[in-house]
């Protein structure tokens, strides 16, 4: 199925909510309409650069009911959320409170969300 340009704006406006409502906008959002062999959508996030490349595919697998771009842009914005925690658990080198402190601020993030 190929995914139109107002599909795409779906996605976007979306994706920006759920950053929001999650509390996530230290981040610069670049979003891309570009083919991905073998998944939907993805977002990319550089850390260090608060950076987040997100991008839908033109073209996806006809779904068995398709759920539409709202969501796929959730779950993208579900992978920015815990995204920073990823980060961490591969650094080299953390402080011992960098963990703990991550995943609170997660916690207090969802509870915002989560009524």
């Amino acid at each position: 199925m190929k995914t139109s340009k107002a599909y795409f704006e779906r996605f976007k406006k979306e994706f920006l909510r759920w950053q929001k409502e999650l509390g996530l906008m230290q981040y610069r959002i670049k979003f891309y309409h570009i083919k991905i062999d073998g998944m939907y959508a993805y977002a990319h996030t550089i850390q260090k650069g608060k950076l987040v490349n997100v991008a839908l595919s033109t073209d996806i697998e006809e779904p068995k009911f398709d759920e539409g771009p709202e969501s796929h842009a959730r779950h993208e914005a579900l992978h920015l959320l815990l995204s920073r925690l990823s980060w961490l658990a591969e650094c080299r080198y953390i402080e011992d409170s960098d963990i703990g402190e991550e995943e609170e601020a997660i916690v207090v993030r969802l509870e915002k969300v989560i009524k």
